[in-house]
């Protein structure tokens, strides 16, 4: 019978105890990956004191309240308005409208029209980042006042934009002096916001959501199969090695 080649034992126990432990090192950083944080994962939102972690006590308005607010938006109405931006204050009264950086700037100017004129004044919230220093403001001059946080609905979509207020509600304040006109316009405002969120949510949790969490399963199940194979064709090969050292083993032998 045909002898095995010289030193073929040797070298089929180096090549199988390299190849273990190959195998040993691939299920280990398999395993460490699996335990790691994803990273995918997005770092978590830096907080704002300034803007995240305002606590004002209200008293809460009443709804026929909060409409005389947002009638009081009108172009035409008497009363002092102040929208508190992110980017600043909009500060409207007797039909001009101001517009200030910074809260600081705003102050002696709230000041002088709260002294020069005794009229309502609307608080409209569409940040709260200016909000203490302008409440601040208006309660050392002594001045009384309304606020209302302003609904989604009525802001505009405009990330970038410093006009707080969506074109629609700023066409119905402009045009709607009737108190009837308005609450229809008001409540058609309200009601085209709210299909619209409920819209984006659907379609943020059954479609976008739903594709990526099949695609993470498919590459999750692709990475898996993969993984599979490579520990089955490892095993394969050990295999084929020792039975080719117990071969020559029975050849020399023989």
């Amino acid at each position: 019978m045909r002898s095995a080649p010289a030193g073929i034992s040797a070298l089929t126990d180096i090549a199988a105890n390299l190849f273990a432990l190959m195998l040993l090192v691939l299920i280990l950083l398999l395993g460490a990956r699996s335990g790691s944080p994803s990273s995918s994962a997005q770092a978590p939102a830096t907080i704002d004191v300034e803007s995240d972690l305002v606590s004002v006590a209200r008293a809460p308005l009443g709804s026929e309240e909060l409409f005389d607010l947002l009638f009081e938006r009108r172009q035409d109405s008497g009363s002092i308005r102040i929208d508190l931006l992110s980017q600043g204050l909009v500060v409207t009264s007797q039909g001009k409208t101001e517009r200030f950086g910074v809260a600081d700037s705003a102050g002696p100017h709230l000041a002088r029209l709260i002294a020069a004129r005794k009229t309502p004044i609307g608080l409209y919230v569409f940040s709260p980042r200016f909000y203490r220093a302008v409440v601040a403001t208006l309660a050392a001059s002594g001045a009384t006042w309304r606020e209302i946080s302003v609904p989604q609905a009525l802001k505009s979509g405009l990330t970038a934009s410093d006009q707080g207020w969506s074109d629609d509600f700023i066409g119905l304040i402009s045009t709607s002096s009737d108190r009837a006109q308005f609450r229809q316009g008001l409540a058609r405002l309200l009601q085209s916001g709210r299909d619209e969120a409920a819209a984006r949510a659907f379609r943020a949790s059954g479609g976008q959501a739903q594709s990526n969490s099949i695609g993470e399963r498919a590459a999750h199940w692709s990475r898996t199969a993969l993984n599979a194979v490579v520990v089955l064709f490892g095993l394969i090969f050990i295999i084929w090695v020792e039975f080719r050292r117990r071969r020559a083993l029975s050849a020399d032998t023989a």
